[in-house]
Formats: structure tokens, sequence, C-alpha cells
């Protein structure tokens, strides 16, 4: 199964205060990748973006900020930017494309929340599928960084703004099922004061595609029979020689390449 990456991502930091927020979309995306928007300023407020479903929605970071994730298909449609609608205020956000997402399949117990510390509590997360991509993601009042390593992920970035709030993101594959263990994280704290930063934590897991090939997929069959019972998604290209058989899909074929088949007394469905 293909596992989940990140593709790309791109970075917003605004100094003035604003009701609309255009984050650059990431570069390089594909039909099948998914676009999450990791958003936060320090009011309390809603998050809106046209066609994006909340994963965390309107988070009120210990009453004093407010934080979202939201999620969607990417379309070829899509334009150069995406819009985050809040309140009047400055705001931080990374809009991050995955590829090989195959859907949300845990979070963790419960997201932490603190104020005035200069740790960051991350909570566990559990997966019971292998190859799952496990983001976490952390949130602050003001500018707080830098912020300290997590072990066993890769910090893949962290984005600021002054009176605005920091986004902070930290992926890591996950090869075998199984339980990432709560940790922490470090963060500088005191502008002005340490009970002015506040900060909030979870974790997600993005499961793998159900199936498919990132190469070619190359098949020579005679009496048998070729099918998917759910999806198939190649890449690259699908080169079939068949003789007395089926090549069948119950579910949905997607060949990003080309298709090309030798058929005899045989049936491509």
């Amino acid at each position: 199964m293909p596992t989940p990456s990140v593709r790309s991502f791109t970075t917003y930091a605004d100094t003035s205060s604003e009701k609309d927020h255009p984050l650059d979309a990431p570069a390089s995306m594909a039909v099948g990748d998914y676009v999450y928007l990791l958003v936060c300023l320090d009011v309390d407020s809603t998050f809106t973006s046209t066609g994006f479903s909340s994963l965390y929605g309107d988070i009120s970071v210990e009453a004093r900020a407010g934080a979202a994730v939201l999620r969607k298909a990417y379309d070829a449609g899509d334009g150069s930017t995406y819009t985050v609608v809040t309140v009047v205020e400055r705001m931080a956000g990374v809009a991050l494309a995955i590829e090989n997402d195959g859907g949300i399949h845990a979070y963790s117990a419960a997201p932490e929340s603190g104020i005035g510390t200069t740790t960051i509590d991350v909570p566990a997360i559990t997966t019971t599928i292998d190859g799952c991509l496990i983001v976490t993601v952390v949130f602050t009042d003001r500018q707080t960084t830098p912020h300290g390593a997590l072990t066993g992920a890769t910090h893949l970035v962290e984005v600021d703004v002054f009176s605005g709030g920091t986004v902070s993101i930290y992926t890591q594959t996950q090869a075998t099922a199984g339980t990432v263990a709560a940790d922490s994280i470090s963060m500088q704290v005191g502008n002005p004061s340490p009970d002015t930063e506040e900060w909030w934590c979870s974790r997600f897991a993005i499961a793998p595609t159900s199936s498919g090939s990132s190469g070619s997929l190359s098949a020579t069959l005679d009496d048998a029979t070729l099918s998917a019972a759910g999806d198939v998604a190649d890449r690259g290209t699908l080169d079939v020689t068949l003789g007395d058989a089926t090549l069948s899909g119950a579910g949905s074929v997607s060949i990003g390449g080309a298709l090309s088949t030798t058929l005899a007394d045989a049936t491509l469905s």
C-alpha cells in the first residue's frame, strides 16, 4: 500500500489584521492529493474556507486564542490560493499537500492545552493499520519559536507572526501499527510574560491508500482473472496482455499514465 507523505507546503504570516487570509496553494499537487490548512490567531474565532471541512474546527486555545485544521480533496480546478475567513486579526498558517492520503485513520485520545509553561504536552496516538503518517500539530498564541525536537518525528515547519500566533508541524511515518507514546516539546515563552502564551497540541494519523502502484503494473494472463475488489490507483502505466482472461474492476481503476492492452478471447471491464 502506498504510504502517505508530504508532497509540498506553503506558509502564511499576516502582519496586518485582516478578515480574509489567502494561503498560497502547495506546489505540484495532483488529483488524489489532500490539502490541509492549519491556522491560528491570538483571539477566539471561527475559521472557514470554501470546500473545506473541519478536521479540528474553531479550537479555543485556553479561551484566549483560536485555531483550526481544515481538509479537502485537491481538485484540478482549485485556484492558486485558499482563503481562510476569520475575525479581523493577524494569522499564521500552513497549507499542506499530502499524497497517497487514504483518509483520517485515528486521532489522539484528547488534545492537550496549557498556559504559561515552557513545554508543550504531546498526547499519545494509537493506530491499528501499518504505514500511517502521524501528524503532530501545535498552535500557540503569539510568537513562541523556536519549538524543540519531538522524538521520532521530523520538524517539518514552524511559522509565527507577532501578536498573531504560531503553527508548528511534525511528521513521522509509522511503519507498524501500535501506539506512539506521549511526549513533550519545548518552546520559547515570555513575550512579554509567561502567562501570555497559550498552546494546544494534537496528533492525527493519515492512513495509506487501499491499493496501488507508484510505478507501473504489468500482467500477462492466459486463462486467468485480474480483478480489483476495491480501488486500484496506478500513477504510472498499466500494460496487460490477455488470452482467455478477464481484467475487471469491481471498485474503481485509475491509471495515471497509459493503459496498454493486448486482447485475444478476453474481456476488459
